[in-house]
């Protein structure tokens, strides 16, 4: 499972060069992230999203952004499989 820990509503509010998970989209339609680990990158004026399989996800200033940035909660729930109550180990 993950957690909320940050809204990032705008280009001002971009954690550059910072190794994060974002679900959201940047660019209205363009561009939609779910669950996405990877790193936002600048250069000049070269502005992307690089995901932890080395894809560039370009966007512009001007761009608007809806994202938010996810902390993964361990061992709560989803991240591994549960005996049932009552079940017996064979």
């Amino acid at each position: 499972m993950y957690k909320v820990v940050e809204k990032i509503d705008s280009f001002k509010t971009i954690p550059w060069d910072e190794s994060i998970i974002v679900t959201g989209g940047i660019g209205g339609s363009r561009a939609w992230f779910r669950r996405m680990p990877g790193v936002f990158r600048k250069d000049n004026d070269d502005f992307r999203f690089v995901d932890d399989f080395g894809m560039p996800t370009r966007f512009g200033r001007n761009d608007s952004v809806s994202l938010n940035l996810l902390e993964k909660q361990v061992g709560a729930g989803g991240d591994y499989a549960r005996k049932p109550e009552g079940s017996e180990t064979v």
